[in-house]
């Protein structure tokens, strides 16, 4: 490799490292960890915390629910289905086997 391929690895390595933080932080955050052009809509931001506060009474084992009603193709599969999984796994305090 020559030093700009270097460079270039190097930065794309940093910034895998800063999304995958943010995946950790919450569920919004692991939505952009798994497609980086996604901008949220303020609801979908507010549907991150409210799914954020869902892992974390099921991790308590407080059994909580959701029910949500939103028009097709704004990103509910993509934040219940894709991004809350990834966040649960990567915030849980037991290890992964």
């Amino acid at each position: 490799m020559n030093p700009r391929q270097l460079l270039q690895a190097e930065a794309l390595a940093i910034l895998h490292r800063r999304r995958l933080e943010n995946a950790r932080l919450s569920t919004t955050g692991a939505v952009i960890w798994r497609d980086p052009k996604v901008k949220p809509a303020k609801w979908q931001l507010e549907l991150g915390e409210v799914c954020d506060s869902l892992v974390s009474s099921l991790q308590l084992r407080t059994g909580a629910r959701l029910l949500l009603s939103a028009p097709p193709r704004h990103g509910k599969t993509e934040y219940v289905g894709r991004g809350m999984p990834i966040y649960a796994m990567l915030s849980s305090k037991q290890p992964v086997n």
